[in-house]
């Protein structure tokens, strides 16, 4: 253990960026990548049928409330709030931080949904229908990019451990109101879930950044590998969503 310890205080910055950036964005294109040859995942429908069962019109009603809160009408007040609240009690930097997760992630969202254009399920009449594609969930990326950039800036509090338990959940329970909806595969979720933990991560790597020596750094050598691999990682994918979503306009045109 101390020797992990170790490991990880002096790799701290490529680990984060490896694990906390480029390992969700490696498995969010896998999964668009997926969906373009294959058309979907055998495991979709399986899942949805299977929440499908425990439905119920009080459930329903239920359901629909909670995921309200993730929605277009809610969400945009709720970051825009706590970023006035932020830049009120003097943290600009936090404030644009929190802005800017929710709001890039609403952007990569729309982005990606035109480009890959996947059609909502239609295994039932869902109490809460939606119109536009499918593929990720808008309200999943919002309720974790939220609930991460929060989780993030109380870290250094008290408040660490609530605000991450507290935020996993929500962001559990909204991925899960989208299936049990019906307007959503699982894997559109597992995919906004992913493409909110890279983007948010990424930008508060990106704004929170330590200053050289602050911390152990690894040796020259050591540092390099990790760099070679990073920027691979980053390459391939970054490309491959570019890919994606030069391939879907080219369909639609």
């Amino acid at each position: 253990m101390p020797q992990f310890q170790k490991f990880a205080a002096r790799h701290h910055s490529s680990l984060t960026l490896l694990l906390g950036v480029l390992l969700p964005l490696f498995i969010f294109v896998r999964l668009s990548r997926e969906l373009e040859e294959d058309g979907g995942f055998s495991a979709d429908a399986p899942l949805l049928l299977f929440l499908h069962r425990w439905a119920t019109p009080r459930t329903d009603r239920a359901v629909v409330r909670l995921t309200a809160t993730a929605g277009v009408k809610v969400m945009p007040l709720l970051a825009l709030a706590v970023s006035l609240g932020l830049w009120r009690a003097r943290r600009p930097r936090q404030a644009a931080f929190f802005f800017l997760s929710v709001a890039g992630s609403a952007a990569i969202m729309e982005l990606v949904k035109r480009g890959v254009q996947r059609a909502r399920p239609a295994l039932w009449v869902s109490p809460a229908p939606e119109r536009d594609t499918s593929f990720p969930s808008g309200h999943s990326m919002a309720s974790s990019s939220f609930a991460l950039a929060s989780s993030l800036l109380l870290w250094p509090t008290r408040w660490r451990l609530p605000a991450a338990g507290i935020g996993f959940v929500y962001a559990v329970l909204i991925g899960a109101s989208r299936v049990y909806l019906g307007v959503h595969y699982p894997s559109d979720v597992l995919a906004a879930w992913t493409a909110a933990i890279a983007w948010t991560a990424g930008l508060y790597r990106l704004m929170f950044r330590k200053p050289s020596g602050t911390r152990p750094t690894a040796a020259p050598r050591e540092r390099a590998a990790l760099s070679t691999v990073s920027t691979s990682l980053f390459t391939r994918s970054s490309a491959a969503v570019l890919a994606s979503v030069l391939k879907g306009s080219a369909r639609r045109s």
